[in-house]
Protein backbone atom coordinates (compact mmCIF):
# COMPACT_ATOMS: atom_id res chain seq x y z
CA UNK A 1 0.00 0.00 0.00
CA UNK A 2 1.40 3.38 -1.01
CA UNK A 3 1.54 6.14 1.59
CA UNK A 4 -1.20 8.75 1.28
CA UNK A 5 -0.43 12.44 1.06
CA UNK A 6 -1.76 14.46 3.94
CA UNK A 7 -4.84 16.49 3.09
CA UNK A 8 -3.89 19.42 5.27
CA UNK A 9 -1.04 20.94 7.25
CA UNK A 10 0.30 18.70 10.01
CA UNK A 11 -0.20 20.24 13.45
CA UNK A 12 3.40 19.79 14.49
CA UNK A 13 3.13 22.69 16.94
CA UNK A 14 0.30 20.97 18.84
CA UNK A 15 1.70 19.65 22.11
CA UNK A 16 -0.50 16.55 21.78
CA UNK A 17 1.11 15.31 18.55
CA UNK A 18 3.84 12.65 18.75
CA UNK A 19 6.44 14.84 17.05
CA UNK A 20 5.77 17.71 19.47
CA UNK A 21 6.45 15.41 22.41
CA UNK A 22 9.92 14.72 21.04
CA UNK A 23 10.61 18.32 20.03
CA UNK A 24 9.85 19.77 23.45
CA UNK A 25 11.49 17.04 25.58
CA UNK A 26 15.07 17.13 26.80
CA UNK A 27 15.25 13.35 26.38
CA UNK A 28 13.23 11.01 24.14
CA UNK A 29 10.56 8.87 25.80
CA UNK A 30 11.80 5.51 27.09
CA UNK A 31 8.87 3.60 25.59
CA UNK A 32 6.52 4.50 22.75
CA UNK A 33 3.62 2.91 20.96
CA UNK A 34 4.70 1.45 17.63
CA UNK A 35 1.36 2.46 16.12
CA UNK A 36 0.85 5.99 17.48
CA UNK A 37 4.41 7.10 18.32
CA UNK A 38 3.18 8.50 21.64
CA UNK A 39 4.94 7.76 24.96
CA UNK A 40 3.86 4.70 26.91
CA UNK A 41 4.48 4.04 30.61
CA UNK A 42 4.93 0.36 31.49
CA UNK A 43 4.39 -0.79 35.05
CA UNK A 44 6.63 -3.30 36.80
CA UNK A 45 4.35 -6.20 35.87
CA UNK A 46 4.27 -5.11 32.21
CA UNK A 47 8.07 -4.81 32.09
CA UNK A 48 8.39 -8.31 33.50
CA UNK A 49 5.86 -9.60 30.98
CA UNK A 50 7.66 -7.86 28.09
CA UNK A 51 10.95 -9.55 29.02
CA UNK A 52 9.43 -12.98 29.58
CA UNK A 53 9.24 -15.82 27.09
CA UNK A 54 5.48 -15.44 27.04
CA UNK A 55 5.92 -11.76 26.18
CA UNK A 56 7.93 -12.78 23.13
CA UNK A 57 5.24 -15.23 22.06
CA UNK A 58 2.56 -12.56 22.51
CA UNK A 59 4.53 -10.12 20.35
CA UNK A 60 4.83 -12.77 17.63
CA UNK A 61 1.05 -13.16 17.77
CA UNK A 62 0.55 -9.40 17.29
CA UNK A 63 -0.75 -8.89 20.84
CA UNK A 64 -0.12 -5.65 22.82
CA UNK A 65 3.53 -6.58 23.53
CA UNK A 66 4.30 -5.91 19.85
CA UNK A 67 3.13 -2.31 20.19
CA UNK A 68 5.41 -1.62 23.18
CA UNK A 69 8.73 -0.40 21.74
CA UNK A 70 11.65 0.45 24.04
CA UNK A 71 14.39 2.94 23.25
CA UNK A 72 17.53 1.37 21.82
CA UNK A 73 19.49 4.58 21.18
CA UNK A 74 19.64 7.94 19.43
CA UNK A 75 21.90 9.95 17.14
CA UNK A 76 21.82 13.38 15.46
CA UNK A 77 22.22 13.79 11.69
CA UNK A 78 23.26 17.10 10.14
CA UNK A 79 21.83 17.76 6.70
CA UNK A 80 22.26 20.57 4.18
CA UNK A 81 20.89 21.77 0.85
CA UNK A 82 20.89 25.09 -1.07
CA UNK A 83 18.66 27.62 0.67
CA UNK A 84 16.98 28.31 -2.69
CA UNK A 85 15.67 24.72 -2.59
CA UNK A 86 14.28 25.06 0.93
CA UNK A 87 10.70 24.58 -0.29
CA UNK A 88 11.58 21.05 -1.35
CA UNK A 89 12.86 19.99 2.07
CA UNK A 90 9.52 18.83 3.57
CA UNK A 91 9.07 16.46 0.63
CA UNK A 92 12.66 15.29 0.75
CA UNK A 93 12.07 14.34 4.39
CA UNK A 94 8.69 12.75 3.65
CA UNK A 95 6.84 15.16 5.94
CA UNK A 96 3.97 15.41 3.47
CA UNK A 97 3.09 11.72 3.71
CA UNK A 98 -0.07 10.83 5.58
CA UNK A 99 -1.04 7.67 7.45
CA UNK A 100 -2.05 4.48 5.70
CA UNK A 101 -5.49 2.99 6.09
CA UNK A 102 -5.43 0.29 8.78
CA UNK A 103 -5.42 -3.22 7.34
CA UNK A 104 -6.89 -6.36 8.82
CA UNK A 105 -4.06 -8.79 9.64
CA UNK A 106 -3.84 -12.26 8.16
CA UNK A 107 -6.00 -14.82 10.00
CA UNK A 108 -2.88 -16.82 10.93
CA UNK A 109 -2.02 -14.13 13.52
CA UNK A 110 -5.26 -14.78 15.39
CA UNK A 111 -8.44 -12.83 15.98
CA UNK A 112 -6.88 -10.56 18.64
CA UNK A 113 -3.98 -9.36 16.50
CA UNK A 114 -3.55 -5.58 16.23
CA UNK A 115 -4.51 -4.00 12.91
CA UNK A 116 -1.67 -3.23 10.51
CA UNK A 117 -1.15 0.54 10.36
CA UNK A 118 2.33 0.49 8.85
CA UNK A 119 3.13 1.20 5.20
CA UNK A 120 3.38 -2.25 3.64
CA UNK A 121 6.51 -1.60 1.56
CA UNK A 122 8.66 0.20 4.16
CA UNK A 123 7.04 -0.76 7.47
CA UNK A 124 6.92 2.91 8.51
CA UNK A 125 4.13 4.56 10.52
CA UNK A 126 3.43 7.77 8.62
CA UNK A 127 1.46 10.89 9.40
CA UNK A 128 2.72 11.65 12.91
CA UNK A 129 4.84 14.66 11.93
CA UNK A 130 8.08 12.66 11.83
CA UNK A 131 10.36 12.48 8.82
CA UNK A 132 10.32 9.25 6.84
CA UNK A 133 13.61 7.28 7.17
CA UNK A 134 13.20 5.80 3.69
CA UNK A 135 12.45 9.22 2.15
CA UNK A 136 15.52 10.70 3.85
CA UNK A 137 17.64 7.78 2.64
CA UNK A 138 16.37 8.33 -0.88
CA UNK A 139 17.28 12.03 -0.72
CA UNK A 140 20.77 11.20 0.52
CA UNK A 141 21.22 8.66 -2.27
CA UNK A 142 20.20 11.17 -4.94
CA UNK A 143 22.28 13.99 -3.47
CA UNK A 144 19.26 16.29 -3.12
CA UNK A 145 20.15 16.45 0.57
CA UNK A 146 23.72 16.15 1.79
CA UNK A 147 24.68 14.58 5.10
CA UNK A 148 27.66 15.65 7.19
CA UNK A 149 27.93 12.22 8.80
CA UNK A 150 29.42 9.56 6.55
CA UNK A 151 27.47 6.87 8.40
CA UNK A 152 24.04 8.40 7.73
CA UNK A 153 23.14 6.10 4.83
CA UNK A 154 24.55 3.06 6.62
CA UNK A 155 22.41 3.82 9.66
CA UNK A 156 19.21 4.32 7.64
CA UNK A 157 19.89 1.19 5.60
CA UNK A 158 20.17 -0.84 8.81
CA UNK A 159 16.92 0.73 10.04
CA UNK A 160 15.24 -0.31 6.79
CA UNK A 161 16.38 -3.91 7.17
CA UNK A 162 14.36 -4.29 10.37
CA UNK A 163 11.51 -1.93 9.41
CA UNK A 164 10.49 -3.68 6.19
CA UNK A 165 8.08 -6.50 7.06
CA UNK A 166 9.51 -9.93 6.25
CA UNK A 167 6.76 -12.43 5.35
CA UNK A 168 9.12 -15.31 6.19
CA UNK A 169 9.37 -14.08 9.79
CA UNK A 170 6.54 -12.25 11.53
CA UNK A 171 5.40 -10.05 8.65
CA UNK A 172 5.68 -6.83 10.68
CA UNK A 173 8.29 -4.16 11.52
CA UNK A 174 10.77 -5.21 14.19
CA UNK A 175 11.51 -1.63 15.23
CA UNK A 176 10.14 1.90 15.03
CA UNK A 177 12.53 4.60 13.84
CA UNK A 178 11.55 8.15 14.81
CA UNK A 179 13.24 10.94 12.80
CA UNK A 180 12.43 14.24 14.50
CA UNK A 181 12.66 17.38 12.30
CA UNK A 182 13.03 20.94 13.61
CA UNK A 183 9.76 22.52 14.68
CA UNK A 184 10.18 25.43 12.24
CA UNK A 185 9.99 23.21 9.14
CA UNK A 186 6.42 23.11 7.78
CA UNK A 187 4.82 19.81 6.91
CA UNK A 188 4.95 20.48 3.19
CA UNK A 189 1.33 19.39 2.92
CA UNK A 190 0.39 22.28 0.62
CA UNK A 191 1.75 20.46 -2.37
CA UNK A 192 1.25 17.00 -1.02
CA UNK A 193 -2.32 16.38 -2.07
CA UNK A 194 -3.10 14.52 -5.24
CA UNK A 195 -3.40 16.41 -8.52
CA UNK A 196 -7.20 16.15 -8.51
CA UNK A 197 -7.54 17.67 -5.04
CA UNK A 198 -4.97 20.32 -5.92
CA UNK A 199 -7.10 21.57 -8.80
CA UNK A 200 -10.30 21.57 -6.73
CA UNK A 201 -9.03 23.51 -3.75
CA UNK A 202 -9.25 27.29 -3.54
CA UNK A 203 -7.69 27.65 -0.12
CA UNK A 204 -4.84 30.19 -0.08
CA UNK A 205 -1.38 28.84 0.72
CA UNK A 206 -0.15 29.14 4.33
CA UNK A 207 1.90 32.16 5.19
CA UNK A 208 5.63 31.50 5.21
CA UNK A 209 8.58 33.63 6.27
CA UNK A 210 10.30 35.64 3.52
CA UNK A 211 12.78 33.61 1.47
CA UNK A 212 16.47 33.80 2.35
CA UNK A 213 18.83 35.73 0.05
CA UNK A 214 20.13 33.78 -2.97
CA UNK A 215 23.24 31.71 -2.17
CA UNK A 216 26.67 32.77 -3.40
CA UNK A 217 27.65 31.12 -6.64
CA UNK A 218 30.59 29.30 -5.07
CA UNK A 219 28.49 27.69 -2.35
CA UNK A 220 25.76 26.69 -4.81
CA UNK A 221 28.27 25.22 -7.27
CA UNK A 222 29.94 23.26 -4.49
CA UNK A 223 26.67 21.73 -3.35
CA UNK A 224 25.65 20.99 -6.93
CA UNK A 225 28.93 19.23 -7.55
CA UNK A 226 28.43 17.14 -4.42
CA UNK A 227 24.95 16.13 -5.55
CA UNK A 228 26.27 15.19 -8.97
CA UNK A 229 28.94 12.95 -7.48
CA UNK A 230 26.39 11.19 -5.27
CA UNK A 231 24.00 10.66 -8.17
CA UNK A 232 26.72 8.85 -10.09
CA UNK A 233 27.59 6.73 -7.08
CA UNK A 234 24.28 4.98 -6.49
CA UNK A 235 20.79 4.85 -7.90
CA UNK A 236 18.19 5.55 -5.26
CA UNK A 237 15.06 3.49 -4.66
CA UNK A 238 12.02 5.51 -5.64
CA UNK A 239 8.34 5.67 -4.87
CA UNK A 240 5.71 5.29 -7.53
CA UNK A 241 6.87 7.02 -10.76
CA UNK A 242 3.63 8.98 -11.18
CA UNK A 243 3.84 10.37 -7.67
CA UNK A 244 7.48 11.29 -8.27
CA UNK A 245 6.52 13.17 -11.45
CA UNK A 246 3.70 15.02 -9.66
CA UNK A 247 6.07 16.06 -6.89
CA UNK A 248 8.54 17.53 -9.41
CA UNK A 249 5.76 19.46 -11.19
CA UNK A 250 4.43 20.85 -7.91
CA UNK A 251 7.89 21.92 -6.79
CA UNK A 252 8.40 23.77 -10.08
CA UNK A 253 5.07 25.57 -9.67
CA UNK A 254 5.85 26.59 -6.09
CA UNK A 255 9.32 27.91 -6.80
CA UNK A 256 11.77 29.00 -4.15
CA UNK A 257 9.84 32.13 -3.27
CA UNK A 258 6.85 30.14 -1.98
CA UNK A 259 8.81 27.83 0.23
CA UNK A 260 11.27 29.91 2.20
CA UNK A 261 11.57 28.06 5.49
CA UNK A 262 13.74 30.32 7.58
CA UNK A 263 14.80 33.90 7.93
CA UNK A 264 18.45 34.86 8.21
CA UNK A 265 18.12 35.20 11.98
CA UNK A 266 17.52 31.48 12.64
CA UNK A 267 19.84 30.05 15.28
CA UNK A 268 21.04 26.62 16.31
CA UNK A 269 19.54 25.33 19.54
CA UNK A 270 21.82 24.30 22.36
CA UNK A 271 22.49 20.63 23.10
CA UNK A 272 20.13 18.97 25.52
CA UNK A 273 21.21 18.01 29.00
CA UNK A 274 21.94 14.48 27.84
CA UNK A 275 24.47 15.62 25.25
CA UNK A 276 22.33 14.80 22.19
CA UNK A 277 21.85 17.86 20.00
CA UNK A 278 18.26 18.99 19.56
CA UNK A 279 16.67 19.33 16.10
CA UNK A 280 17.53 22.73 14.64
CA UNK A 281 17.90 24.65 11.38
CA UNK A 282 19.68 27.72 10.12
CA UNK A 283 20.79 29.44 6.91
CA UNK A 284 24.51 29.93 6.57
CA UNK A 285 26.23 31.26 3.45
CA UNK A 286 23.26 30.47 1.23
CA UNK A 287 23.05 26.91 2.55
CA UNK A 288 20.18 25.60 4.68
CA UNK A 289 21.60 23.45 7.47
CA UNK A 290 19.18 21.18 9.28
CA UNK A 291 19.77 18.88 12.20
CA UNK A 292 17.38 15.98 12.77
CA UNK A 293 17.50 13.49 15.61
CA UNK A 294 17.04 9.79 14.99
CA UNK A 295 15.63 7.59 17.76
CA UNK A 296 15.41 3.82 17.27
CA UNK A 297 12.87 1.86 19.32
CA UNK A 298 13.03 -1.91 19.30
CA UNK A 299 10.13 -4.28 19.51
CA UNK A 300 10.30 -7.47 21.54
CA UNK A 301 10.82 -9.44 18.31
CA UNK A 302 14.13 -7.73 17.49
CA UNK A 303 15.71 -9.64 20.37
CA UNK A 304 15.23 -12.88 18.44
CA UNK A 305 17.60 -11.81 15.63
CA UNK A 306 21.08 -13.34 15.88
CA UNK A 307 24.35 -13.07 13.92
CA UNK A 308 22.98 -10.03 12.06
CA UNK A 309 25.33 -7.34 10.70
CA UNK A 310 22.62 -4.66 10.84
CA UNK A 311 22.32 -5.13 14.61
CA UNK A 312 26.02 -4.37 14.95
CA UNK A 313 25.61 -1.30 12.72
CA UNK A 314 22.78 0.10 14.83
CA UNK A 315 24.49 -0.57 18.15
CA UNK A 316 27.78 0.95 16.99
CA UNK A 317 26.20 4.18 15.68
CA UNK A 318 23.47 4.90 18.23
CA UNK A 319 24.17 6.65 21.53
CA UNK A 320 22.68 4.75 24.50
CA UNK A 321 19.64 6.33 26.19
CA UNK A 322 20.26 8.98 28.82
CA UNK A 323 21.24 7.38 32.12
CA UNK A 324 21.52 3.89 30.60
CA UNK A 325 25.30 3.47 30.44
CA UNK A 326 26.49 0.08 29.09
CA UNK A 327 28.81 -2.00 31.25
CA UNK A 328 31.30 -2.33 28.41
CA UNK A 329 33.14 -5.34 27.01
CA UNK A 330 35.94 -6.75 29.17
CA UNK A 331 39.39 -7.06 27.63
CA UNK A 332 42.75 -8.42 28.70
CA UNK A 333 45.79 -6.12 28.36
CA UNK A 334 47.53 -6.03 24.98
CA UNK A 335 51.24 -6.85 24.72
CA UNK A 336 53.77 -6.98 21.85
CA UNK A 337 53.37 -10.17 19.78
CA UNK A 338 55.65 -13.16 20.28
CA UNK A 339 53.90 -15.55 17.87
CA UNK A 340 52.56 -15.28 14.36
CA UNK A 341 49.21 -16.77 13.44
CA UNK A 342 47.71 -16.84 9.96
CA UNK A 343 44.69 -18.93 10.79
CA UNK A 344 41.30 -17.21 10.74
CA UNK A 345 42.55 -14.02 9.10
CA UNK A 346 39.83 -14.19 6.43
CA UNK A 347 37.12 -15.75 8.56
CA UNK A 348 33.58 -14.53 7.98
CA UNK A 349 31.85 -12.37 10.62
CA UNK A 350 29.81 -14.13 13.30
CA UNK A 351 31.49 -17.52 12.69
CA UNK A 352 33.15 -19.49 15.48
CA UNK A 353 36.55 -18.98 13.86
CA UNK A 354 35.96 -15.25 13.50
CA UNK A 355 34.74 -14.84 17.08
CA UNK A 356 37.79 -16.65 18.49
CA UNK A 357 40.09 -14.64 16.23
CA UNK A 358 38.70 -11.41 17.68
CA UNK A 359 40.09 -12.23 21.16
CA UNK A 360 43.32 -13.89 20.07
CA UNK A 361 46.55 -13.05 21.95
CA UNK A 362 49.92 -13.47 20.22
CA UNK A 363 52.00 -12.18 23.11
CA UNK A 364 51.57 -11.50 26.81
CA UNK A 365 53.35 -10.58 30.03
CA UNK A 366 55.67 -13.19 31.58
CA UNK A 367 54.64 -15.02 34.75
CA UNK A 368 57.47 -15.93 37.17
CA UNK A 369 58.60 -19.54 37.25
CA UNK A 370 56.09 -21.42 39.46
CA UNK A 371 57.34 -23.53 42.33
CA UNK A 372 56.77 -27.25 41.82
CA UNK A 373 57.92 -27.54 38.20
CA UNK A 374 61.10 -29.53 37.54
CA UNK A 375 61.77 -27.87 34.18
CA UNK A 376 62.42 -24.18 33.58
CA UNK A 377 59.71 -22.51 31.49
CA UNK A 378 60.78 -20.69 28.35
CA UNK A 379 59.81 -17.05 27.73
CA UNK A 380 56.78 -17.82 25.55
CA UNK A 381 55.66 -20.51 28.02
CA UNK A 382 55.68 -18.04 30.90
CA UNK A 383 53.59 -15.74 28.70
CA UNK A 384 51.10 -18.55 28.09
CA UNK A 385 50.94 -19.26 31.82
CA UNK A 386 50.25 -15.59 32.64
CA UNK A 387 47.52 -15.47 29.99
CA UNK A 388 45.80 -18.60 31.37
CA UNK A 389 45.91 -17.24 34.91
CA UNK A 390 44.30 -13.97 33.79
CA UNK A 391 41.65 -15.77 31.75
CA UNK A 392 40.63 -17.91 34.71
CA UNK A 393 40.40 -14.89 37.02
CA UNK A 394 38.14 -12.74 34.78
CA UNK A 395 35.28 -11.55 37.05
CA UNK A 396 32.69 -12.15 34.36
CA UNK A 397 34.31 -15.24 32.87
CA UNK A 398 34.93 -15.84 29.17
CA UNK A 399 31.59 -14.34 28.13
CA UNK A 400 32.57 -10.94 29.50
CA UNK A 401 34.96 -10.72 26.53
CA UNK A 402 31.99 -10.93 24.16
CA UNK A 403 28.94 -9.58 26.00
CA UNK A 404 28.06 -6.31 27.70
CA UNK A 405 25.09 -5.41 29.86
CA UNK A 406 22.85 -2.57 28.63
CA UNK A 407 20.13 -1.05 30.84
CA UNK A 408 16.83 0.09 29.42
CA UNK A 409 15.94 3.76 29.82
CA UNK A 410 12.77 2.84 31.74
CA UNK A 411 14.49 0.46 34.14
CA UNK A 412 13.58 -3.16 34.63
CA UNK A 413 15.84 -6.07 33.76
CA UNK A 414 18.66 -5.09 31.35
CA UNK A 415 19.48 -6.73 28.05
CA UNK A 416 22.82 -8.07 26.86
CA UNK A 417 24.59 -7.28 23.59
CA UNK A 418 27.52 -8.96 21.81
CA UNK A 419 29.22 -7.02 18.97
CA UNK A 420 31.19 -10.12 17.94
CA UNK A 421 28.01 -12.19 17.67
CA UNK A 422 25.68 -9.48 16.30
CA UNK A 423 23.11 -10.48 18.86
CA UNK A 424 21.01 -9.10 21.71
CA UNK A 425 19.43 -11.20 24.42
CA UNK A 426 17.49 -10.70 27.64
CA UNK A 427 18.93 -13.59 29.67
CA UNK A 428 22.52 -13.13 30.87
CA UNK A 429 25.15 -15.37 29.26
CA UNK A 430 26.33 -18.26 31.45
CA UNK A 431 29.37 -17.74 33.65
CA UNK A 432 32.20 -19.87 32.27
CA UNK A 433 35.94 -19.64 32.88
CA UNK A 434 38.94 -20.81 30.90
CA UNK A 435 40.09 -20.46 27.33
CA UNK A 436 41.77 -22.21 24.40
CA UNK A 437 45.54 -22.74 24.51
CA UNK A 438 46.35 -23.12 20.81
CA UNK A 439 50.14 -23.47 20.66
CA UNK A 440 51.42 -25.73 17.88
CA UNK A 441 52.49 -29.31 18.58
CA UNK A 442 55.85 -29.55 20.31
CA UNK A 443 55.81 -26.13 22.00
CA UNK A 444 55.09 -27.55 25.46
CA UNK A 445 51.37 -27.22 26.08
CA UNK A 446 51.53 -30.08 28.62
CA UNK A 447 54.19 -28.27 30.64
CA UNK A 448 52.22 -24.99 30.45
CA UNK A 449 49.03 -26.65 31.72
CA UNK A 450 50.88 -28.34 34.58
CA UNK A 451 52.37 -24.95 35.43
CA UNK A 452 48.81 -23.58 35.62
CA UNK A 453 47.78 -26.42 37.96
CA UNK A 454 50.59 -25.86 40.47
CA UNK A 455 50.18 -22.06 40.27
CA UNK A 456 46.57 -22.23 41.44
CA UNK A 457 46.85 -24.77 44.26
CA UNK A 458 47.05 -22.00 46.84
CA UNK A 459 43.73 -20.45 45.80
CA UNK A 460 40.68 -21.07 48.01
CA UNK A 461 38.18 -23.62 46.82
CA UNK A 462 35.08 -22.06 45.30
CA UNK A 463 31.74 -23.53 46.44
CA UNK A 464 30.06 -25.51 43.63
CA UNK A 465 27.20 -23.89 41.77
CA UNK A 466 25.25 -27.15 41.63
CA UNK A 467 23.91 -28.73 44.80
CA UNK A 468 25.33 -32.12 45.71
CA UNK A 469 28.83 -31.56 44.32
CA UNK A 470 31.88 -31.84 46.59
CA UNK A 471 34.34 -28.88 46.67
CA UNK A 472 37.79 -29.94 45.41
CA UNK A 473 41.11 -28.53 44.24
CA UNK A 474 41.55 -31.42 41.84
CA UNK A 475 42.09 -30.83 38.12
CA UNK A 476 40.27 -33.13 35.69
CA UNK A 477 42.29 -33.88 32.55
CA UNK A 478 40.25 -35.42 29.73
CA UNK A 479 42.35 -37.18 27.05
CA UNK A 480 41.88 -40.11 24.67
CA UNK A 481 42.72 -43.49 26.25
CA UNK A 482 45.85 -43.79 24.12
CA UNK A 483 47.33 -40.66 25.74
CA UNK A 484 46.66 -41.49 29.40
CA UNK A 485 50.00 -43.23 29.90
CA UNK A 486 51.84 -40.38 28.16
CA UNK A 487 50.26 -37.83 30.50
CA UNK A 488 51.12 -39.88 33.57
CA UNK A 489 54.75 -40.08 32.44
CA UNK A 490 54.83 -36.30 31.80
CA UNK A 491 53.38 -35.56 35.25
CA UNK A 492 55.99 -37.73 37.00
CA UNK A 493 58.77 -36.14 34.93
CA UNK A 494 57.77 -32.47 35.13
CA UNK A 495 56.48 -32.09 38.70
CA UNK A 496 58.81 -31.94 41.68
Amino acid sequence: MAPRASAGPAAVSDASTPVAVFQRSAHPPAVISMVSGLPVVLGAAQLTQWCSEQGGKNAARRLPELDQCRLLGSVALNLSLPAANAAQLPRKLGLHLGPCSPRKPHPKWGSNAVRETWESATGEMLGHGFASPSALLKSLYSGDVLGDEEFATELLEAVGVFSIPDPDLWGCPLLRCVVVPPADIPSGAKGAASSSSKKATSRPPPALPPPPPPPPAAAHDSLAAGRSRRKRKRKAPSYDEEEEKEEEEEEEEEGPSAGGLLGASSRVKEPSAGGLLRPSSRVEGGVLKVRVTVHVYMSRLLLYMIAHPSIRVLMSLLHPPHGATPSGIAALPAYPPTFRCHGGANSAPFTLEGVIKSVEHLGYREEPQPAGLALQLKQYQRQALAWMLDMESLPGGINSLFWEERPFADGGAPFHYSPALGEMRLSPPPLMRGGVLADEMGLGKTLEVLGLVVSTLHLPVEPPDVAGLIPSKSTLIVVPPTLVSQWLAEVLLLLV
